[in-house]
């Protein structure tokens, strides 16, 4: 399904022939802004290259790299002497849990609290990695575009428009409710998609790393 094709099920269903595109746009930022709100899916999967510099055991991510949209944290691979090392965040009280505040070494803990990455021990080495987290996406900007939502799930963003416009036009939260149930029942089945694809190896990602991601365990 490509934009154009909500949009004129969106005027259909409203009796709205000529509503604007500036309402249609609305509509659609919003009911992506609300399904990506409710979970990380596989579209917004993404990972930017990092240097963490030896001695510093904190950096804010914009200072080093700038990261589009950024959304969620999801966890960072670290690599010394072709050794990688995938951590996975935690609270900042568990990842300085009995750990001496100026041990130095290979880092071992993370948590990302207010945009800044936290890491312990401190770096002895500068060490490079990658950062993978999950972005919120944007709306394709042209009628006749389309991208993985649309493509893989047409019916959560058309389900989900709908309850926006219900809720926006016409004040109506029984039918918003309505639609927002359909599109839960496609929210679960894309989120539990993204945990198998998540869980998959790729060109990053050993088979045996996967499988402990999947589960929310450290690969070493």
């Amino acid at each position: 399904m490509i934009v154009s094709a909500v949009e004129d099920i969106l005027r259909l269903k409203f009796g709205i022939a000529d509503m604007s595109p500036v309402m249609l746009t609305f509509i659609r930022d919003a009911a992506r802004s609300e399904i990506e709100s409710k979970g990380n899916f596989y579209w917004q999967a993404a990972h930017e290259d990092i240097t963490i510099s030896a001695g510093v055991d904190e950096f804010n991510v914009r200072t080093d790299f700038v990261v589009p949209d950024f959304f969620d944290f999801r966890f960072v691979a670290l690599q010394r002497n072709g050794r990688w090392r995938f951590i996975f965040p935690g609270s900042w009280q568990a990842t300085l849990e009995g750990v001496d505040v100026d041990e130095e070494g290979f880092p071992e803990r993370c948590t990302f609290e207010n945009g800044v990455l936290k890491i312990s021990p401190i770096p002895d080495d500068e060490i490079e990695g990658t950062l993978f987290y999950f972005k919120s996406t944007a709306e394709p900007s042209d009628v006749t575009e389309t991208d993985d939502l649309y493509t893989d799930y047409p019916q959560m963003i058309l389900f989900q428009s709908l309850a926006v416009g219900e809720r926006l036009l016409n004040k109506n939260l029984e039918a918003a409710r309505v639609w927002e149930n359909l599109a839960q029942d496609q929210i679960e089945k894309a989120l539990a998609y993204t945990a198998k694809v998540l869980g998959e190896p790729t060109e990053e990602i050993s088979a045996s790393t996967a499988a402990k991601i999947l589960q929310g365990q450290v690969g070493k």
